[in-house]
């Protein structure tokens, strides 16, 4: 989820600058194509971006809360698991 939202920006970005920017670079009108590209990539990238974001990290702050994942499987997608337990230092006999 959280690339799908650096995926959006980039190709948001890409087809911005495509529409915008014709002129070749070094004239004034690539110079005044450029400050507008940058001027709309605000509405048109940056507040969709951040509303994708945040609504990712409501996602995973609601799936922290809950304790994490509940699956029925005991591990994802049926990889074999591995059991970790808390191992105990050895006894020292007095």
């Amino acid at each position: 989820m959280l690339a799908g939202t650096f995926l959006f920006s980039s190709v948001m970005n890409y087809l911005l600058a495509r529409w915008v920017v014709t002129s070749p670079a070094g004239t004034e009108a690539f110079n005044a194509e450029l400050g507008r590209m940058t001027l709309l990539s605000y509405p048109v990238i940056a507040i969709p971006s951040m509303l994708m974001m945040m609504g990712v990290m409501f996602y995973l702050a609601r799936g922290a809360r809950r304790g994490g994942h509940r699956s029925s499987s005991p591990t994802p997608a049926g990889l074999p698991g591995r059991c970790v337990t808390a191992s105990r230092s050895p006894r020292r006999s007095t």
